[in-house]
């Protein structure tokens, strides 16, 4: 079974700033093992273009709990800090989805 996360979130004031730091985290996550991210894409709201939506592609559950105790997850959250984003205050809703 395949699961991924799906995080939206409101871009406004900082894209050029914060989708950077999204990138490095999609390329870290990518790495990992285990927990490794499948795939990742930041492809911008089709009636919004500003919100983002970044899709995370795991093979397992279990893949997916891992890589949030992951470097790259703590690595995110700094990145996003530093450049003045809270990830917990600006990431508006997080999903799991299982497809068979």
């Amino acid at each position: 079974m395949l699961k991924f996360a799906t995080a939206n979130f409101d871009n406004t004031e900082q894209r050029e700033k914060v989708m950077p730091v999204f990138l490095a985290y999609a390329d870290r996550s990518q790495k990992e093992v285990p927990g490794r991210a499948l795939d990742f894409k930041i492809p911008k709201d089709r009636d919004d273009s500003t919100k983002s939506h970044a899709f995370e592609h795991f093979e397992s559950e279990s893949s997916l709990a891992t890589h949030h105790d992951r470097p790259s997850v703590q690595i995110l959250r700094k990145d996003c800090a530093a450049v003045g984003y809270d990830t917990r205050s600006r990431i508006t809703a997080i999903y799991l989805h299982v497809a068979d």
